[in-house]
């Protein structure tokens, strides 16, 4: 087993570098005052709302809410895992580390070597269809229009017939056939031997983010079925989270941050090749959760295009239930009735297609449309159903504000009452989480924005940790999960470091920790005034700590008389006495902290 990439040596890597130069490369900086400014490289935008703290050592944008260190630049940029982005930053700044930290990690030798035999098998499949320009894969290809340029940019590739093209090969080169298999390239047949996965079929290379080969999809040229063969599900590839044409198109959708999502590989292929180069297309599967986190990260807008068909329309309905409540502003297009994207593309044009696009309903629009056009619907029982259905799909939206727009169009096109589809809305709600009545609505918010007070004084200067620690304050004190983790790492660099500075406190955050890691950011950005800072210190000190004897008074009430010894009787009469005081000492207003 490999060693492990110690907080120290990757403050040694990040100090290597200014990330004001690393940032240089991807986008013109322009200083402005003590920061650089540009427009965001993560997300399209008019106005530059994207900032480079030199100082900090980190970048923030205001517009996409991505921030963090140099090596967060590089994960969110270009896809990195984090052990990459250390060796990248490491490699630039000539900061040599021994392979240890990337070999031999857990799972890390066994994943080169999948990716490794994605690649020779795609170089070897696009091999066998160039050396052959005749044949049943060419003849699809040009009934399909594909180009020949197409298809070197895709690296479109050609499995023989007869099932052992792939695995003679391998074994000529000593790769054995339980290695194929975990790559998803072989399988077994009934006779327990191995054989490819695909044969007699196109192929199409399915990449990463970064442009790495994980999977294959396989369409057949004669009778077998399926028509379309996939990898199976391997360490490298999940289909419910990988989108054919993703590192190609990614570019294009930072840069109009807006994806065109279709069904399938000659779909998205032929709309890269007529030019619309923000394409991608599921694996056979409908939308999932997966796939909105992955697009996200790119696009503010999506259009999904469908067919016309029975399976495209039950498609499209599936993905409704999914993306409402993922709050993506995202557009439904539905081509002629016959037609695919790639057989639009071909007889009508780019033109017309993003006429299409442009065209495309939003997803509370495209529900009406299909419920209003049911039969069933002229129906009193038909109409009761189909807003009783409608209600749960709205219900199910997490943002109030959303939920009540999405009730104003559904009553506005029924011709409904709206107060009585906000009540049957309301009944469809999932129940929240009642308050138990151990802390008020009010104090949580005060609390929470005393953390964060707390918090920006720690970055503003690191004396307030320091001082903090002395008066006993932990990561107990917070009661957001975002502000422990932030606080929990500021104590864990301090300790580490000394009083000097608590930049690594990102590189303390969990990965997955995606609101802390944002919230901490911010408040280096936004906390690093200078003013009032003792009094800020002190009334966020204060609030905290009245809040949480109010907190202890209230838990200690529960408890039976009784059952308290003379010490804890005393201790909740104390906490009582300084709870009351507490309330007292805020008045009518509460604690200057929540102002």
């Amino acid at each position: 087993m490999g060693g492990i990439l110690s907080p120290e040596l990757v403050d040694r890597v990040r100090e290597a570098v200014d990330i004001v130069d690393v940032i240089s490369d991807y986008v013109p900086l322009k200083r402005v005052g003590k920061s650089f400014r540009a427009l965001c490289p993560l997300h399209e935008e008019k106005t530059p709302s994207f900032y480079v703290i030199p100082d900090k050592q980190i970048f923030y944008c205001f517009g996409c809410h991505q921030g963090g260190n140099v090596f967060d630049f590089l994960k969110v940029h270009d896809g990195m895992s984090f052990p990459e982005s250390v060796r990248a930053i490491a490699d630039r700044a000539g900061v040599k580390i021994e392979e240890k930290y990337f070999v031999g990690r857990p799972d890390a030798d066994e994943l080169e070597d999948l990716r490794r035999m994605n690649l020779a098998a795609c170089r070897n499949y696009h091999k066998w269809l160039v050396s052959v320009p005749q044949g049943s894969a060419w003849g699809f290809l040009r009934n399909r229009k594909i180009s020949r340029e197409t298809v070197e940019t895709f690296q479109i590739g050609y499995a023989p017939p007869g099932g052992k093209a792939l695995l003679e090969l391998a074994r000529a080169r000593s790769i054995s056939g339980e290695k194929l298999a975990k790559a998803g390239l072989v399988t077994t047949g009934s006779d327990g031997q191995y054989r490819d996965l695909f044969w007699d079929r196109l192929m199409f290379p399915i990449a990463d983010e970064r442009g790495r080969i994980v999977a294959f999809g396989g369409r057949t040229l004669t009778e077998a079925m399926p028509k379309y063969l996939n990898t199976a599900e391997t360490p490298l590839f999940s289909k419910r989270r990988c989108l054919f044409g993703l590192d190609r198109a990614r570019d294009e959708m930072r840069k109009s941050g807006h994806a065109v999502v279709v069904e399938g590989y000659t779909d998205c292929i032929m709309c890269h090749q007529m030019g619309i180069r923000n394409a991608v297309a599921t694996l056979g599967t409908a939308l999932t959760s997966d796939h909105v986190r992955v697009l996200r990260r790119y696009i503010r807008q999506l259009t999904v295009v469908y067919d016309a068909d029975e399976a495209g329309l039950r498609a499209a309905e599936r993905s409704l239930e999914l993306l409402l409540p993922e709050q993506m502003d995202t557009r439904v297009a539905v081509l002629p009735e016959g037609e695919d994207p790639c057989s639009f593309l071909i007889s009508h044009g780019a033109e017309q297609f993003v006429q299409v696009l442009d065209s495309a309903k939003e997803l509370i629009d495209f529900k009406l449309d299909m419920v209003m056009a049911d039969p069933d619907y002229q129906t009193v029982a038909g109409q009761a159903r189909v807003v009783d259905e409608l209600m749960e799909l709205v219900a199910a939206c997490p943002n109030p504000n959303s939920r009540d727009l999405l009730i104003r169009r559904a009553a506005l096109r029924l011709g409904a009452n709206r107060a009585s589809l906000t009540q049957i809305c309301r009944s469809k709600s999932r129940p929240s989480r009642q308050n138990t009545g151990s802390e008020k609505p009010t104090s949580v918010t005060k609390r929470v924005a005393a953390e964060r007070e707390l918090l920006g004084t720690f970055f503003a200067d690191v004396q307030f940790v320091k001082r903090a620690l002395e008066t006993g304050v932990t990561d107990d004190w917070f009661s957001s999960h975002e502000c422990r983790d932030i606080a929990r790492a500021v104590f864990a660099a301090f300790e580490a470091i000394g009083s000097n500075e608590i930049r690594s406190v990102l590189s303390r955050l969990p990965s997955e920790s995606v609101e802390s890691r944002r919230l901490a950011v911010e408040l280096e950005e936004l906390n690093t005034r200078k003013g009032r800072l003792d009094r800020r210190f002190e009334d966020a000190i204060e609030c905290i700590r009245k809040i949480r004897c109010q907190d202890q008074a209230r838990k200690m009430r529960t408890a039976s008389p009784d059952s308290m010894c003379q010490q804890d009787w005393r201790e909740w009469q104390s906490l009582v006495r300084k709870s009351k005081s507490a309330r007292s000492d805020d008045g009518p207003d509460g604690d200057r902290i929540a102002s």
